[in-house]
């Protein structure tokens, strides 16, 4: 029994070592704070300002404690902006104290095993552009089975994935011999959408190609439609988070998140501007007037669009159109737009969101991106007015 009593005491100082750790007072700090016991919060962040003096995510943490105290129905992303501000906004890149994100899948549930456990094709399609690389006979069955793949969205990202290189050449032909006549009646189907027709134009050409005079008169119908993408990224994760759900993949929201980012289909606005940068005098005088008032406008319907990426890539395209007109205010107009967007992409590897240990936080901060990525990051570039 005294061996027992001693292995108990030794125990219990080894847990309360472990507990005076910053590492593990941070995380019980933030499981408090997710649970609402902010007093339980406030002593363990508390102890960390003892033991972890000066640290940024301490300012933090506390700051997000107080603005839950002050105003615990503010949305959980909009008080951590608020705090983040409040503690000088640092950058937590290098942060030793936020646990180190957890890998997207693990063991038994994940998104490789979803494609045995999957028997229809939308869903081991959406599998496959979450994770990326396929083996060759998943390869050859998924190009055989392309026509049991009926939603737009799928066969724009099965185009664009059957288009890689790290695919047998053999299967991509195939694919692709399935997937042009499809993405085709796509267009006409959706007069009004940009997507499908550039993907349709631009996809088979080389990026080092000038733009020709042919193309042009089709990049200016295309230029006069209303909408680049018609389905809200919303809706999309969504769907493909449900399917991935269904076969048992371990947190499928984040991996419906990469298979949204493959469903962009950002290939035919891509091809444009490379093939817009080299064209140069191979159009006339006129024609390149032509070809830069296409580029502003199919620029500005992509950067209508909710995510970051688009909107870089739009606006990139209404930059090279603004060049080409020789037009300096518009040329101003996009270039600050195009600084305010680099600003955004560094905000998210300063705040480090991932790996917040607060899953309110995770999940407010998913649906802002899903909802409108450029506004919400865009919250965290511009200042806080006195008073907000």
């Amino acid at each position: 029994m005294e061996d027992v009593a001693a292995v108990q005491r030794e125990s219990a100082v080894v847990f309360a070592k472990a507990s005076e750790e910053p590492g593990t007072l941070f995380v019980q700090a933030c499981h408090s704070l997710e649970e609402g016991a902010l007093g339980d919060a406030d002593l363990a962040a508390a102890r960390l300002r003892a033991t972890a003096p000066g640290r940024p995510e301490v300012a933090v943490l506390s700051a997000l404690i107080a603005q839950r105290r002050q105003k615990p129905e503010r949305n959980w992303q909009d008080a951590f902006l608020r705090a983040w501000n409040d503690a000088g906004r640092p950058n937590l890149r290098e942060s030793s104290l936020l646990p180190a994100e957890e890998p997207s899948d693990d063991g038994e549930t994940s998104v490789g095993l979803a494609w045995a456990r999957a028997k229809k094709a939308d869903t081991r399609l959406v599998a496959a552009l979450a994770e990326g690389a396929l083996e060759e006979e998943q390869q050859r069955w998924l190009a055989a089975n392309l026509m049991d793949v009926t939603d737009p969205v799928l066969l724009r990202a099965a185009f664009e994935y059957f288009r890689g290189d790290a695919l047998l050449p053999g299967v991509r032909a195939e694919a692709l011999a399935v997937l042009r006549p499809r993405l085709q009646q796509l267009a006409d189907a959706a007069p009004q959408e940009m997507q499908t027709p550039l993907l349709l134009l631009l996809a088979q050409s080389s990026p080092d190609a000038p733009v020709t005079t042919g193309e042009l008169q089709e990049l200016e119908r295309i230029a006069s439609l209303s909408d680049y993408r018609a389905t809200p990224l919303v809706r999309m994760h969504a769907e493909a988070e449900w399917l991935l759900q269904s076969v048992g993949v371990a947190r499928p929201q984040a991996s419906a998140f990469s298979a949204v980012v493959s469903e962009l289909a950002l290939t035919g606005p891509h091809l444009l501007s490379k093939r817009a940068g080299v064209t140069g005098d191979k159009l006339s005088a006129a024609e390149r007037e032509r070809l830069g008032r296409a580029l502003w406008a199919i620029g500005e319907r992509v950067a209508e669009e909710s995510t970051l990426v688009e909107h870089m890539v739009g606006l990139r395209l209404m930059k090279q159109g603004a060049e080409m007109l020789k037009e300096p205010e518009r040329l101003t107009q996009v270039t600050a737009a195009i600084q305010e967007g680099q600003q955004m992409i560094g905000v998210a590897p300063a705040l480090q969101v991932a790996r917040w240990p607060i899953p309110s936080l995770q999940q407010a901060w998913l649906a802002a991106t899903l909802e409108n990525e450029w506004a919400h990051l865009r919250a965290f570039v511009a200042p806080l007015k006195h008073g907000e």
